[in-house]
């Protein structure tokens, strides 16, 4: 082999190499978020919207890797999630999920409130005192470990639906004894349709960190290992409060009634 020979060989190479790096870098990373829980996450004229998609954004810009967020139905998100076909944002921790998912450092935390009729309160101090109520969840959501085994073991009953809309109509239909909801979500529900009637009770059921995951078999936990290294930066340089701070201010809670 000549010397020639040799030289093309090496820049073909390197142009196959270097390609390679481009189509690798400039492939979206896919994320699902659910389509029904706004404040936080929700699809808006067919795109992902809300904190957790603008969080998103951020961390990937500092990452310099393109993202696809997507809003979906939760039940389909967590469905694509265990798949490998997508990540999952938004997503608590659960013992069963620890089996299947990678995760990433907390995102954000959720803090998940009871709401009640005003006339209808009732003394909230542990999930025991839910015995017998009729509660509105979401499907495919879980609400702590202490929660979720209660409600395997039917103490309560629980009315399952896609979005917390629907849970806090039927609340004011006298459907349910309570909804359980992120604050956000549930302050945000209150403030869209005026219900002044509504109100959470004074202790909260469980303060929940969100994260981003990915199934196991995929393989992201280098990928993860970036994506908590840009969110750290975020933080560090104050854009991830000013982020979380602003958007906040566009949802008026402090107009919610709280006892």
């Amino acid at each position: 082999m000549n010397i020639w020979t040799k030289i093309v060989i090496t820049w073909i190479l390197f142009i196959i190499v270097s390609f390679s790096g481009v189509v690798y870098a400039a492939t979206p990373v896919r994320v699902v978020v659910d389509a029904y829980n706004p404040p936080n996450m929700y699809l808006q004229n067919g795109h992902a919207a809300g904190l957790y998609s603008l969080l998103l954004d951020a961390i990937f810009q500092r990452m310099e890797h393109d993202v696809s967020i997507e809003a979906v139905p939760w039940k389909r998100a967590m469905d694509m999630g265990a798949q490998g076909t997508a990540g999952v944002a938004g997503i608590y921790k659960t013992p069963d999920r620890l089996l299947i998912y990678d995760y990433s450092d907390p995102i954000y935390t959720e803090l998940l409130l009871v709401f009640v009729q005003k006339n209808k309160t009732f003394t909230f101090e542990s999930v025991k005192d839910l015995e017998g109520k009729r509660i509105g969840v979401i499907l495919g959501w879980s609400y702590g470990p202490e929660f979720d085994k209660a409600r395997a073991q039917k103490t309560f009953e629980v009315e399952p639906v896609n979005r917390d809309q629907l849970n806090f109509k039927k609340l004011m239909d006298g459907r349910l004894d309570c909804v359980v909801a992120s604050r956000e979500s549930g302050f945000y529900e209150i403030a869209r349709k005026k219900h002044t009637e509504i109100l959470p009770l004074p202790k909260s059921l469980l303060s929940n960190p969100t994260y981003l995951a990915f199934a196991k078999h995929t393989h992201k936990k280098d990928f993860l290992m970036r994506f908590n290294a840009a969110l750290r930066a975020l933080k560090e340089s104050g854009e991830y409060e000013l982020l979380v701070k602003d958007f906040m201010h566009e949802i008026d809670f402090h107009t919610i009634p709280v006892q």
